[in-house]
């Protein structure tokens, strides 16, 4: 999800979090749609955390190869995959006397799933 779009929808669901804890304590819907209104701000609340919360996203390098990361979002992934792996010499997971000679640069980042991991694992095999 691009940072746009997260922060976006973020601000929709807070906007409506507010409208429904401010008719829960109006008590301006009627008692028999209370149990609904409830249900629906406890979903509202639950999206807004995860809007907000920090996914792993697979980073993927230019010439090849791949690693984790994480961010809220596409962009805090790419910076952070950035920081994490270009400007430091010692990136986990590659002998580093095969790759002294390559200069690590990343290309992309994408959300990962179990599948995507499992399958960029399969290429270690």
């Amino acid at each position: 999800m691009k940072r746009v779009n997260r922060v976006e929808e973020s601000a929709k669901v807070q906007e409506r979090i507010n409208a429904l804890e401010a008719m829960m304590e109006d008590r301006w819907s009627e008692e028999s749609h209370a149990p609904i209104i409830e249900e629906i701000l406890k979903e509202y609340i639950a999206r807004l955390g995860y809007l907000n919360c920090a996914k792993e996203y697979m980073v993927h390098f230019e010439g090849g190869g791949w690693n984790t990361c994480y961010g809220r979002d596409e962009e805090e992934a790419l910076v952070n995959a950035k920081l994490e792996h270009e400007s430091n010499d010692d990136v986990k997971g590659i002998d580093q006397d095969q790759y002294a000679h390559k200069e690590l640069k990343v290309r992309s980042v994408s959300l990962a799933t179990e599948a995507g991991k499992a399958a960029a694992m399969r290429l270690f095999y």
